[in-house]
């Protein structure tokens, strides 16, 4: 009876710990994006926490707070900002960034790389849009240019990485 009672009063303390637990979850697709939090949402700042993230309180409810999640290659999330709760769940589907690649006249082979001296064909034609984040062309600091048959090569043109999407344009001049 007594071995009993010890495992009611256990058991007890073990749920009213349950309930008393604050829980906040913060996920994204595709995980492992950096997760940025402040008090009002001109206060963010980057936590060392990558989504998915979880943990717990077991004080008080989550204060009023704001997030935004960011990973290299997609637009950063809106930002988030919500009211004191006990549960928090924020979950974000990130955008890649694209980059738009056109030519006048179009049809013209697509070459980039990070360098001016280390460009590579793709197997790509004007026009032609990347939305790959892994694709380095896509939102890295890149170079690009475009050829065709009958036409000078463009020009090389050099893109900052960029956290929204990109365009570039190239006329190409018929050979005489």
């Amino acid at each position: 009876m007594k071995l009993l009672s010890l495992w009611v009063v256990l058991i007890f303390i073990f749920l009213s710990g349950c309930a008393g637990s604050i829980h906040e979850i913060v996920t994204s697709e595709p995980p492992g994006a950096n997760i940025y939090w402040g008090k009002t949402s001109s206060s963010l700042k980057q936590t060392d926490f990558r989504t998915p993230n979880s943990r717990k309180l077991s004080t008080s409810p989550w204060e009023s707070w704001c997030y935004q999640i960011a990973m290299e290659g997609y637009r950063d999330s809106e930002i988030i900002c919500r009211e004191e709760e006990t549960h928090r769940h924020i979950s974000v589907r990130l955008n890649p960034i694209e980059t738009t690649i056109t030519s006048d006249p179009p049809g013209a082979m697509i070459y980039w790389g990070p360098s001016a001296d280390d460009l590579k064909r793709t197997p790509y034609f004007t026009p032609h849009s990347a939305n790959r984040a892994w694709e380095g062309a896509n939102w890295k600091s890149w170079y690009f240019q475009v050829k065709r048959r009958n036409y000078q090569d463009s020009e090389i043109i050099f893109l900052q990485q960029s956290k929204t999407d990109r365009q570039v344009s190239f006329k190409l001049k018929p050979i005489e």
